[in-house]
């Protein structure tokens, strides 16, 4: 049975719309402006223990409308995705969902730095934004249960 007695601990985001509506939803569940993050590589003292962690790394230079990709934009991305795990390192989650465009080289890059987290078994699975949205686009999830 689903129970709805869950707190939201924290978020990031950087575009201020977004913030707006992040509180506007989820005041109730506890999120206050401080919980949210401007800046996902940057840890914060606002920011504690949660069982279920979830995060989409920037997915831009991966994505196939970027007709400017590059292997700098690459390695670019692998970087700031190592920083962002600054939060599954130091709190160890029980649970990491991490969602991003389902291309090769995002795939190898998100991996293998979710491999670098120990404790964790993963599972990925691949699935099409059109049968949820208005996108036409693949995405991949990756879904880390910490080991026991």
């Amino acid at each position: 049975m689903f129970k709805a007695d869950w707190t939201y601990v924290h978020a990031s985001e950087i575009r201020p719309n977004v913030c707006t509506a992040l509180l506007t939803t989820y005041k109730h569940r506890g999120l206050t402006d401080k919980a949210i993050l401007r800046d996902a590589k940057i840890p914060s003292p606002f920011v504690g223990p949660c069982d279920i962690w979830s995060f989409t790394p920037p997915c831009e230079p991966f994505s196939k409308r970027n007709h400017s990709r590059s292997d700098e934009g690459f390695a670019n991305s692998a970087e700031q995705l190592e920083a962002m795990l600054w939060y599954p390192r130091t709190w160890n989650p029980r649970i990491i969902l991490v969602e991003n465009v389902d291309e090769p080289a995002a795939a190898a890059i998100v991996t293998g730095a979710l491999l670098t987290l120990p404790g964790y078994t993963w599972s990925v699975i691949t699935t099409e934004a059109r049968d949820y949205s208005d996108m036409c686009r693949a995405r991949r999830m990756w879904i880390g249960v910490r080991d026991a």
